[in-house]
């Protein structure tokens, strides 16, 4: 699959918009015209329709009522949940109230809580859409040119970590790159290329699971690159062990795909294949047919996992392909420890033996 890569963390520009609900928020000193200070809402990044809570310090000789508590918010959008008055009052150990509140419309907001004559900081809060979504702008293009890509950030996928290495937008099969364009009212914008023909369905995986699949899109025309055939033998190995890579190679492709600056390199999404060895102009391993001269690698990989790959030299490419890599079994350490302590009675035994047959009147006993 194909990752969206830019300067930016990938994917998540309305993640990184939303998000700043996790980040706690700077406590202003208590004065008479702020007052109050507060901090991460307990609820980071909720959905539309669901309420967070604003933890607000407090200080009884402002004479400020949390029953007036009103909150002002740009753009506006956020409300003051229903709440039973009666029951939020200051907590006398802390020193904090807890304020319920609520978003008309996903985005990102500013807001700030007013009561009487005291008033909080201005602090950041994210709200999700109900559900993500990834449109497109159309479904057919020539290579060479983008197609626009929208991004909603929804309730319905995880964002407060990075647990898997592969988010963002990725297509199937490889080939379509995702380059981040800008953010606006919570929506990230992507224009989407490929250097191939094809038609590829593109989706955005969520960091912590779950996917959106935004349909096809089929980029036309006769690529942008020289097609090389390519074999790649085998495509499933252990962690550390080499997979072949066999190449044709003529004086033909040699002067279509010159590197120039640009040297020939395999490529992996996501990242982690390389390189271990180079041989020119030999046959691939384990071929049985083949048309002299090759280009052969080997490559390997030092983390689990299933990666696609292609090899790229000057403006010439291969297809795309998947390899798997799989961790090392470890051994059975058990079993080891179990038949080392059992040669070590071997041998304290044979030594024993042979103490017991050299004793005096002894009748030695065959071992």
């Amino acid at each position: 699959m194909s990752t969206v890569t830019s300067s930016r963390l990938r994917g998540i520009g309305a993640a990184a918009v939303l998000a700043v609900a996790a980040l706690s928020l700077p406590a202003a000193s208590a004065q008479a015209s702020d007052g109050l200070s507060w901090y991460t809402p307990y609820i980071v990044a909720p959905t539309v329709g669901q309420v967070a809570t604003a933890l607000i310090s407090w200080d009884d000789s402002l004479g400020c009522d949390p029953a007036t508590a009103t909150v002002e918010s740009e753009p506006a959008g956020i409300e003051i949940a229903p709440v039973d008055w009666a029951q939020v009052v200051p907590d006398a150990e802390t020193g904090t109230v807890m304020i319920p509140y609520t978003a008309s419309d996903f985005g990102s907001y500013q807001l700030r809580f007013v009561f009487d004559q005291c008033q909080t900081t201005w602090g950041n809060i994210g709200f999700l859409a109900q559900q993500s979504s990834l449109s497109l702008a159309t479904t057919e293009a020539p290579v060479g040119e983008a197609i626009a890509a929208k991004f909603i950030l929804g309730g319905d996928l995880a964002t407060d970590v990075v647990c898997q290495p592969t988010y963002g937008i990725v297509s199937e099969p490889a080939g379509v790159k995702a380059v981040y364009q800008y953010s606006a009212d919570g929506m990230d914008y992507y224009d989407l290329t490929a250097d191939q023909p094809g038609t590829y369905t593109v989706s955005y995986l969520g960091m912590c699971g779950g996917s959106v699949t935004g349909g096809t899109v089929t980029f036309t025309g006769s690529g942008g690159s020289t097609h090389l055939d390519w074999t790649v033998s085998p495509t499933t190995a252990t962690v550390g062990q080499n997979i072949a890579i066999g190449i044709p190679w003529n004086a033909d492709l040699a002067a279509a795909c010159s590197t120039g600056d640009r040297p020939a390199s395999l490529e992996s999404e996501p990242k982690g294949v390389v390189i271990t060895a180079r041989a020119e102009y030999l046959p691939p391993l384990g071929a049985d047919n083949w048309v002299p001269p090759y280009v052969n690698y080997l490559a390997s990989a030092n983390t689990p996992g299933t990666y696609q790959i292609r090899y790229v030299a000057g403006d010439c490419s291969t297809d795309w392909q998947t390899v798997t890599f799989t961790d090392v079994t470890p051994p059975n350490w058990w079993q080891q420890l179990i038949e080392q302590i059992l040669d070590l009675l071997k041998q304290i035994l044979a030594i024993i033996q042979s103490f017991l047959n050299n004793l005096p009147g002894v009748t030695p006993t065959a071992e």
